[in-house]
C-alpha cells in the first residue's frame, strides 16, 4: 500500500483507541484489513483487536484490588517512620561521635604542658624518703649524715664528682645544671 493510506490507518488506529467506547465493526475490519495487507502495518494488528473491545477492556493494567491502597499506604507510612528513626539514629551517631572528638581535643589541650607521671614537675622538688619500720631500729636518716663513715680520703668514689672530671666536662655539667635550673623555674633565676 501507498503511504497515505498507512498516514490514514495511523490516524484512524490513534482514534479508534482514544474513543471511550469500542469502535465499530465497520471501522474494525477497515483497520484490520490494511493492518493484514500492509506489511509495514502488519505489526499494529493487535492494537486493531485492542481498539475493538470497551475502553475498560483496553487498559493493560488492571484496577488494584480494594485493600489494595490501605495496605500501601499502611506500608509506606510504616517505611517513612523507620527511615525518620534511622536519620535520627544517624543524627545521634554524629552528634556523640563530635562530642568524643571535642572532649578529646580539649582533654588534649588541658594536658599538654602537664609533665607525664616520670617526669617531675617543675618547682617541685624530689624527696624519696625511706622508711623504716619501728621493729628494725633503722633509722632512714642518721643524725650524722647520710654518708657518714666517709671521708675524703677514702679514695675514688662510687660516683663521679668535679674531681673526676675535665673541666671541660665540668662546664658542661655546669651548663647543663644552668639550663636544668631555669627549665625548672620557668626562666626566672
Amino acid at each position: 500500500m501507498t503511504d497515505p493510506a498507512c498516514a490514514r490507518f495511523e490516524a484512524e488506529l490513534a482514534e479508534a483507541l482514544a474513543a471511550p467506547g469500542p469502535c465499530d465493526r465497520g471501522a474494525a475490519a477497515s483497520l484490520r484489513a490494511h493492518a493484514t495487507t500492509c506489511a509495514s502495518c502488519r505489526g499494529s494488528l493487535d492494537l486493531v483487536d485492542l481498539a475493538a473491545e470497551p475502553a475498560g477492556a483496553r487498559d493493560p493494567f488492571p484496577d488494584p484490588p480494594p485493600g489494595y491502597w490501605v495496605r500501601f499506604e499502611a506500608g509506606l507510612a510504616a517505611r517513612l517512620a523507620t527511615e525518620r528513626r534511622r536519620g535520627a539514629m544517624r543524627r545521634l551517631g554524629v552528634a556523640i561521635a563530635a562530642s568524643v572528638a571535642v572532649a578529646a581535643v580539649l582533654a588534649a589541650l588541658a594536658l599538654k604542658d602537664r609533665p607525664f607521671r616520670s617526669e617531675t614537675p617543675p618547682g617541685v622538688a624530689v624527696v624519696d624518703e625511706p622508711t623504716g619500720d619501728a621493729e628494725d631500729g633503722f633509722e632512714p636518716f642518721p643524725a650524722a649524715g647520710i654518708l657518714d663513715g666517709f671521708s675524703e680520703g677514702d679514695g675514688a668514689s662510687l660516683f663521679s664528682g668535679p674531681d673526676d672530671m675535665t673541666p671541660e666536662e665540668q662546664e658542661r655539667l655546669l651548663e647543663w645544671l644552668r639550663r636544668e635550673r631555669e627549665r625548672l623555674t620557668g626562666g626566672a633565676a
